[in-house]
């Protein structure tokens, strides 16, 4: 699992890099990486609802919210970024083959927009259990 999203890091700070980010690809990987993962949370959250009726627990949104998106940025700070472990990784990556660039490039693709229509599921899933028709 680590190896794979270290490999979607890579893909994000590539990404960066060949748009002209190169200044702040570390910073921009980081955080996009980071919002993708707070969806997949917050989409096993509401899967969790809707199949068992376990609520995620948030006493104040406006503390918590960004208290989650804090811990999930600082837990990937120290899987990426300190003590500069992007560089053991981009080595590890720099050597690809076109294909094999293409081949990623679509795997992250696929990744992002999988985030994307799960969240969009996953609130669906909230409305079906609220309307008790699951």
């Amino acid at each position: 699992m680590r190896k794979k999203i270290n490999y979607i890091y890579y893909r994000f700070y590539r990404f960066q890099v060949s748009v002209g980010n190169g200044d702040v690809a570390l910073s921009l990987s980081l955080i996009f990486l980071s919002f993708l993962i707070m969806l997949n949370f917050l989409t096993a959250g509401f899967v969790l609802y809707a199949f068992f009726g376990v609520k995620l627990q948030f006493g104040n949104p406006f503390i918590e919210g960004p208290l989650l998106i804090g811990i999930i940025t600082m837990v990937n700070y120290f899987l990426f970024v300190h003590k500069k472990k992007y560089k053991a990784i981009i080595k590890t990556y720099k050597n690809e083959t076109k294909n094999e660039i293409k081949k990623g490039n679509i795997m992250v693709l696929i990744y992002i927009l999988f985030s994307f229509i799960m969240i969009g599921v996953g609130f669906w899933l909230m409305i079906m259990r609220n309307r008790m028709l699951l």
